[in-house]
């Protein structure tokens, strides 16, 4: 792979190119990439290590050191999660992906395999995205409801006010709205 390759843009007005450096995982040690903040290779990381694959297989030892080396970056995940510089959804994605990278690199070393989806958590590490996707779609659901309750109390209000002839207060007293919120349905009136 060249460090360099040109990019053709094809336009309306003409085409242009231009060079773009390559990122290669194999350029980037597990601590570049988290010195770096190159999180997006962290599930393409095993690619450095593809050529060493056949005797990890059969090596106990070395497997370790590999499983080791995935322990370490989920150590290292987990602290970038625990100090807001990467979302749980961010972290759950990463790992689903060295998942599947795995699955897919490692799917005639059977040993390997097993042993890096064990270490990565397999199905458990869904827990984290699942209850921040339900999470915020709670909020999201209670938010919509309180919404929804407002906008109906405020129809409700103005519908009393024009066919009744009540005043605001009065609506809102006839609907059974405290008197501490007055002011914030006034306001949307």
């Amino acid at each position: 792979m060249p460090k360099e390759m040109n990019v053709n843009i094809n336009t309306p007005g003409g085409s242009c190119s231009y060079p773009v450096k390559v990122v290669r995982v194999n350029d980037y040690s597990l601590d570049d990439i988290f010195e770096k903040k190159l999180y997006f290779l962290l599930p393409f990381y095993l690619f450095t290590k593809e050529k060493e694959l056949p005797e990890m297989e059969c090596d106990i030892s070395k497997a370790d050191n590999l499983i080791r080396e995935y322990e370490n970056m989920l150590i290292r995940i987990d602290k970038l999660v625990e100090n807001n510089d990467l979302s749980v959804y961010s972290r759950g994605v990463i790992i689903k992906l060295i998942i599947e990278v795995n699955e897919k690199l490692t799917n005639k070393y059977k040993n390997v395999n097993q042993r890096v989806g064990d270490c990565m958590g397999g199905k458990v590490l869904d827990l984290d995205i699942i209850k921040a996707h339900d999470a915020g779609k709670s909020e999201g659901y209670a938010e919509g409801r309180a919404e929804g309750i407002e906008e109906d109390s405020i129809i409700h209000i103005r519908n009393i006010i024009n066919n009744l002839k009540l005043t605001a207060e009065q609506a809102m007293e006839a609907l059974g709205i405290a008197k501490s919120d007055y002011n914030k349905y006034i306001n949307m009136l």
